[in-house]
């Protein structure tokens, strides 16, 4: 920007030149149209100066010319009233023309251009009015194709020597392609910006979610470690019971143990007082019947009385035996139960004959 500034300070410094000289040589033919032929001294004088003047500016005017049709900017200038009063050849090239001269006289209102004429104009009149000038503004263009075009302008002011504005310098290059990249840029960028609106909103929706998420995940670990903590105890109390089956069943099985020994020597004391019954106690009572009958059938006395003896003493041990065997098998006595057994041998020895 700066270096477009400083190129276009150099174009309007020799525009200025060309413009200067070319006034100051209007002048100076004018000055000598109007001496008498009766001053052909002073006439000559003044004229030889002129002259020299202008065969410098003449000298000097090629080479400004070849100067604006070889830099790279359109350039033009008008007069107070907005008419063209020349301009580069690109600036020709522009406006449609075949030379400069097909300028001179017209205003923007004759040119391609004349859509964009009034807002032309309006910049023209402020630079003239306010002697400021606009410098690297944007501005609409319409070519003669009718090709719409965007143009960086700049205006200035004409002065001659007194300062007075007698017309208006005007350059311009177009801007048409960076101003495309640059719209395309800020599209770009707008497209951008609304992309990343959404993406942002999509962000911001997929956090909430996730947030929600992650307080359903808080909240069911919560839960998990409640439970946790619960199994734990129950875990506890598992193995709690367990021990206490396991010590139940410890001693069950040793009460059990122990039951099952003492059924088994209650069964044995039972074999044994059923083969007592059966063998011991069996023999003696059949004797003793067998006592009663031979006494039912004595003659004598004597015999009775023996009988009756024999009787009450083998019904005495036998009444001993019995009761002796209840109180083993209540009282679980294996000595007494063996004893028991040698008393009943003893006393079925007795009876026997």
């Amino acid at each position: 920007m700066i270096s477009s500034f400083i190129f276009i300070i150099c174009i309007v410094f020799f525009l200025a030149i060309i413009v200067y000289l070319s006034f100051k040589l209007f002048l100076l033919e004018k000055k000598v149209t109007f001496l008498s032929s009766n001053q052909s001294s002073a006439l000559e004088v003044k004229t030889n100066g002129a002259q020299d003047k202008q065969n410098t500016a003449e000298d000097f005017a090629p080479m400004l010319h070849d100067v604006l049709n070889t830099i790279p900017v359109r350039v033009f200038w008008k007069d107070l009233e907005g008419n063209y009063l020349g301009g580069n050849n690109l600036f020709v090239k522009d406006a449609g023309k075949e030379s400069e001269l097909d300028l001179i006289g017209r205003n923007d209102f004759d040119m391609s251009w004349n859509e964009q004429a009034e807002l032309y104009r309006l910049d023209d009149k402020h630079v003239i009015q306010t002697g400021d000038s606009k410098i690297n503004y944007e501005e609409p263009q319409t070519d003669n194709k009718g090709k719409n075009s965007w143009l960086r302008t700049s205006k200035i002011p004409l002065r001659n020597s007194k300062g007075e504005i007698y017309g208006i310098l005007g350059t311009y290059e177009d801007i048409t392609h960076s101003k495309q990249n640059s719209l395309d840029l800020e599209n770009h960028k707008q497209n951008l910006e609304r992309l990343v609106i959404v993406r942002t909103n999509e962000l911001d929706a997929i956090n909430e979610e996730l947030k929600a998420l992650n307080e359903d995940l808080f909240l069911q670990r919560e839960l998990i470690i409640a439970q946790r903590n619960e199994l734990e105890i129950q875990n506890k109390e598992l193995i709690n019971s367990h021990e206490k089956l396991f010590t139940i069943n410890e001693n069950q099985e040793s009460v059990i143990k122990n039951r099952t020994f003492e059924i088994e020597q209650k069964n044995q004391k039972l074999l044994e007082y059923a083969y007592i019954n059966s063998h011991l106690l069996r023999s003696p009572v059949a004797r003793i019947k067998g006592l009663i009958n031979l006494m039912a059938v004595a003659d004598k006395k004597e015999d009775i009385g023996e009988y009756l003896n024999y009787l009450t003493i083998t019904t005495t041990e036998l009444d001993d035996i019995v009761i002796s065997i209840t109180n083993i098998l209540n009282n679980e006595d294996q000595d007494k139960v063996n004893e028991l057994q040698k008393r009943v041998r003893n006393l079925y020895n007795k009876l026997t004959p």
